[in-house]
């Protein structure tokens, strides 16, 4: 289950019925449902090691990123199965 801002409704969905221009709402211990671009967010941290192998949580912005990134260094994007550590 997902928890979304969909019609400016806050909703809890299957992660199978999330579309484009749902707002995924993330918070420390929630799984990611699908991949997405950050907004907004607050202290987010997340782990990613199940992506990238990094043992470390990564920290996460809106930030925009300027030039072509690698996987582990899109810091305003968040990846499907990984873990929020802390912040939302």
């Amino acid at each position: 289950m997902v928890k979304v801002k969909r019609d400016g409704q806050k909703l809890e969905i299957k992660s199978s019925e999330i579309v484009v221009g749902d707002v995924i709402l993330v918070e420390a211990g929630d799984v990611i449902g699908a991949d997405g671009r950050i907004l907004e967010s607050y202290s987010l941290k997340v782990n990613e090691s199940s992506l990238t192998g990094e043992s470390t949580n990564v920290d996460k912005s809106e930030d925009a990123i300027e030039e072509e990134a690698a996987l582990a260094d899109r810091i305003n994007m968040v990846y499907s199965g990984t873990l929020v550590a802390q912040g939302r």
